[in-house]
């Protein structure tokens, strides 16, 4: 399973497109309406072995005529995965533009970003996935459950997330698919006993939660009472790329 994420002007669109380009098995994982009035869905797919020509077909069709300026051919890449002009200009400047194509990008980001992967183990730990609403939460917990698999580590799925409209069953869908157990609670206290009860059985428990709002004193004050009911959770904050 893989996840896929589409914007459209209009609800029917996005479905449309969905459909179009993924056909009738794709699960429409969530939706959220854009500052700028659009929709975009996450959307869970199946594996499909021709999604790596696809995406080569379109890294040719961008940067083909670059074939001998690689400067202009990593603006074009970065352009087609819409990378913010600014960090754009960040990585042509770092990035050794003499080297192989292939090797360049992976050099640039290694050299601007320090990346500390949490790890996937048989830990018994238990992680809540927390942030501002539309950082993509949802999805970052599903991939990691989705690697755990894999893995063959038996994972557990918790949801806070009552609130946000058709959130439970958005990720009821996915768990479904992944044959993993998904338990909704509805307070603090409720989650404790739940990961006291899931660590007996589960090497690694996953938490989704609602989306809090930094600038507001009520959303703030479930951090205190994650750290006082909750010890044995660590949050991690969810940031958008770019």
């Amino acid at each position: 399973m893989r996840l896929k994420t589409i914007s459209a002007s209009s609800v029917p669109e996005a479905m449309k497109e969905v459909r179009d380009v993924w056909g009738e098995e794709a699960v429409i994982v969530s939706s959220l309406k854009l500052s700028d009035g659009r929709i975009q869905l996450v959307v869970a797919i199946g594996e499909n072995e021709n999604e790596s020509v696809l995406s080569q077909t379109l890294f040719q069709k961008n940067t083909g005529q670059f074939q001998n300026d690689n400067a202009e051919k990593m603006r074009a890449l970065l352009s087609l995965h819409r990378v913010p002009e600014l960090l754009t200009a960040k990585i042509l400047k770092e990035a050794n533009l003499a080297g192989e194509f292939s090797q360049i990008l992976t050099d640039v980001l290694r050299r601007i970003f320090t990346f500390s992967p949490i790890g996937i183990a048989k830990t018994k730990r238990a992680f809540l996935l927390t942030g501002l609403s539309g950082t993509g939460k949802t999805t970052a917990l599903i991939k990691w459950a989705l690697m755990a698999k894999r893995q063959h580590i038996k994972v557990g799925l918790i949801t806070l997330d009552n609130r946000t409209a058709g959130a439970v069953q958005g990720l009821q869908s996915l768990a479904d698919l992944l044959k993993v157990a998904l338990t909704v609670v509805d307070d603090l206290t409720h989650l404790n006993q739940t990961v006291q009860t899931m660590r007996s059985d589960c090497d690694l428990i996953l938490i989704d939660s609602m989306g809090l709002n930094p600038w507001s004193a009520v959303d703030m004050s479930f951090w205190a009472d994650l750290k006082q009911l909750c010890s044995g959770v660590e949050p991690l904050v969810v940031l958008p790329a770019g």
